[in-house]
């Protein structure tokens, strides 16, 4: 599919819920997209009067309980395979519905290994669809072409390579002109926007990219 890097809330099409830390909790309340649950993440969301359109995964943490006394609308999908964890199964079940644009909460927190493996499987399908991860106010968003963006002078805004990467900046305080990140080796974190309109031209490889969150 062709990458469209999305910004702002009315372009998700669906909001996906992990059961990591979450924030924003007014944001999934206010969006018009389908919401979908992974396993234990809708008792967070019942917890804050949200409830899921979905809910997908073991069900080895979600409180049955809480579901039954808040939606009788939700749709409980069981899938206890051990080849996949909760995120890769709720992903799945979007693609199936055939929307493309998702914005992601939950990404981190608990286990470190958890949190690591959430981030491989961001990546397993960052071709498939269209993802963004809003964490504390910044977004994730895994790329794996040539970008051309307007961000805000002075923001704060991270290439982190996955795992490597050569690239040629333009608009940044510190430019990268035909350089290569590695992970282990050298990364390029905490940058800054000198000017509204910045690119970054993809030579080869894939990375992550953080800026700060529209919404």
């Amino acid at each position: 599919m062709n990458q469209k890097i999305i910004f702002n809330k009315i372009d998700f099409e669906a909001i996906l819920v992990l059961n990591g830390e979450i924030s924003h909790f007014d944001y999934i309340q206010e969006n018009k997209g389908i919401i979908y649950a992974a396993d234990g993440a809708a008792n967070r969301l019942f917890k804050n009067n949200i409830v899921p359109d979905f809910i997908i995964g073991d069900l080895d943490s979600l409180e049955l309980d809480k579901f039954n006394s808040k939606s009788k609308t939700t749709k409980i999908i069981k899938d206890d395979s051990q080849d996949t964890n909760d995120f890769e199964k709720t992903l799945n079940l979007i693609l199936s519905h055939n929307k493309s644009n998702i914005l992601i909460f939950g990404m981190q927190g608990g286990e470190l290994e958890h949190t690591l493996n959430n981030w491989s499987v961001l990546k397993k399908f960052e071709k498939k669809l269209n993802l963004t991860v809003l964490h504390n106010n910044r977004y994730a968003i895994p790329i794996y072409k040539s970008i051309e963006l307007i961000l805000k002078v002075n923001e704060l805004i991270s290439i982190i390579p996955q795992p490597n990467c050569k690239i040629k900046t333009s608009g940044l305080k510190w430019e990268l002109d035909n350089e290569t990140l590695e992970l282990g080796i050298r990364e390029g974190a905490r940058n800054i926007v000198i000017q509204e309109k910045i690119s970054i031209e993809l030579i080869s490889g894939e990375y992550l990219l953080f800026i700060d969150s529209r919404y």
